[in-house]
């Protein structure tokens, strides 16, 4: 697990950024963490250009010196002064180029951002800027809901059944960065790991037995991959869940009845024509959950 010595907070100018600042601080490495804030023009504030009227370059301007002074102003009130703070103005570019800039500038090891809802939209999701960082961001990625629900409580997602050796590493990265979020929340993460069953025929017995023993065979195989990956952690013994179908749907049955804060998984960025057609775990998550979200990239 890489450190969070660099934390890049993304200003999408509303009024819940104190929330994004709380959450990024849980996660803060140590006193030696740096914060960074962008600062990105809002989508209502046209772009200027030397032809722009007047009042149009000083509508710009005025708005951008009042979202960084207020930038200012947040980090020296939320933010303890041992940590290194600096605010970066790229209102001159889109928010998803600005993002690109900063992140090859600064480098950050997370990136935090407020998750609007309304972002989303059922036939152009991939124009907005949540489903873009999805798809793209380079780095760890905690999209932060305004509405705060359930208490403060982690779930790790994993794939307890692969053998692969990038996906075992992302494993072990998940866990960790769920048992130490969770040790600042001051309680114990929980885990879930989830398979598919193939469908077979119901109406033959012998299909019936296949498959049950396939079922105990694959909940086996998990329960001692997942045993050797806590040995040495620190996880509730009992909230360790093996679950059957589409991981997205188990995970959220389980923060609505569990009331999870937070859900760490990992982040597969697909791209190119399936990227466009085919949305990822945390996608579907996203659109259709209710807690925080933690992609760790591979």
């Amino acid at each position: 697990m890489d450190s969070f010595r660099k934390v890049l907070i993304i200003d999408n100018d509303n009024e819940s950024l104190q929330l994004v600042i709380d959450h990024a601080l849980t996660v803060k490495d140590s006193s030696d963490t740096e914060f960074h804030f962008l600062s990105c023009k809002p989508q209502e504030v046209p772009f200027i250009s030397e032809a722009s009227p007047d009042r149009h370059k000083q509508f710009f301007h005025e708005r951008k010196e009042e979202r960084v002074n207020y930038l200012v102003q947040l980090a020296e009130e939320h933010i303890p002064a041992t940590h290194r703070v600096e605010i970066h103005d790229l209102w001159t570019h889109p928010p998803m180029e600005a993002i690109e800039l900063a992140c090859e500038l600064i480098k950050p090891d997370l990136l935090v951002k407020l998750s609007d809802p309304n972002h989303y939209s059922e036939f152009f999701h991939s124009r907005t800027l949540d489903y873009k960082l999805i798809k793209s961001c380079p780095t760890a990625l905690m999209l932060v809901r305004k509405d705060e629900f359930g208490d403060k409580k982690v779930l790790a997602a994993i794939d307890g059944g692969t053998q692969d050796n990038v996906k075992c590493e992302l494993n072990e990265n998940i866990l960790e960065w769920a048992e130490s979020i969770a040790g600042s929340f001051g309680s114990l993460p929980s885990l879930i790991s989830a398979h598919m069953t193939p469908i077979l025929d119901p109406a033959e017995s012998y299909q019936n037995k296949t498959l049950r023993r396939y079922r105990q065979k694959v909940v086996e195989e998990q329960h001692e991959n997942i045993q050797s990956l806590v040995k040495h952690r620190h996880f509730h013994l009992k909230d360790r869940h093996i679950v059957e179908g589409y991981i997205e749907d188990r995970i959220n049955e389980l923060v609505e009845k569990e009331n999870y804060r937070l859900v760490v998984l990992g982040n597969h960025r697909n791209r190119g024509l399936r990227g466009h057609f085919v949305a990822n775990t945390a996608e579907r998550l996203m659109e259709r959950g209710k807690s925080d979200l933690l992609l760790v990239p591979y």
